[in-house]
C-alpha cells in the first residue's frame, strides 16, 4: 500500500503544468514589489542613514486606502504585495512631510493548460526616478531629500 501510495504521489507531482506550458509559470504567488528610496545626489539609503524612520512611510491606494507593506530592517527596503489578480492601479509613498511620489502599475492574469500566473506588466513613477536592477528584487528609487 505503501508503495501504491508512492507511485500515486510521483505521477501527481509529474503530471499537470510545468514551468514551460505556454510560456506561463504555474507556481506563482502573489506580485511584490520591493524598494529602497536613496537620496538622488549622495545614494544613501533614507532609512539606513536614519534621515527617516520605518513609522514616518506610508502608501495610499488610488482610492486613499492604506497598503499593507513591510519593511525590512537587515536590507533597508519595503515590501508591498501589489495582488494576485490583473488590475492597475496607482500607490502614493509618503516619507514624512518631505516626499511623495507614486508608482503606476499594471498586473496581468493570464492562464494556460490549466495553469494560472500573474505578472507586473507595466510600472511607471512620477515624483522621483527608479531604476530596476537585474540581479536582485530591488528597485532603486532616487528622490531628492528635504523636498518633494
Amino acid at each position: 500500500m505503501k508503495r501504491v501510495f508512492t507511485l500515486l504521489l510521483v505521477l501527481f507531482a509529474f503530471t499537470g503544468c510545468d514551468d514551460t506550458d505556454g510560456g506561463i509559470l504555474c507556481e506563482t504567488g502573489p506580485v511584490g514589489f520591493t524598494f529602497e528610496v536613496v537620496n538622488e545626489t549622495t545614494g544613501d539609503n533614507l532609512f539606513e542613514n536614519e534621515l527617516f524612520e520605518e513609522n514616518q512611510l506610508q502608501i495610499t491606494n488610488s482610492d486613499g486606502e492604506a497598503v499593507v507593506f513591510d519593511y525590512e530592517t537587515d536590507r533597508n527596503v519595503v515590501n508591498v504585495l501589489l495582488g494576485w489578480e490583473s488590475k492597475s492601479d496607482v500607490y502614493t509613498v509618503t516619507i514624512g512631510d518631505e516626499i511623495t511620489f507614486n508608482f503606476a502599475f499594471t498586473l496581468k492574469k493570464s492562464s494556460s493548460g490549466g495553469c494560472t500566473s500573474t505578472k507586473l506588466t507595466e510600472l511607471e513613477m512620477s515624483g522621483a526616478t527608479y531604476e530596476t536592477n537585474e540581479t536582485s528584487d530591488v528597485t532603486t528609487i532616487f528622490v531628492s531629500a528635504g523636498g518633494k
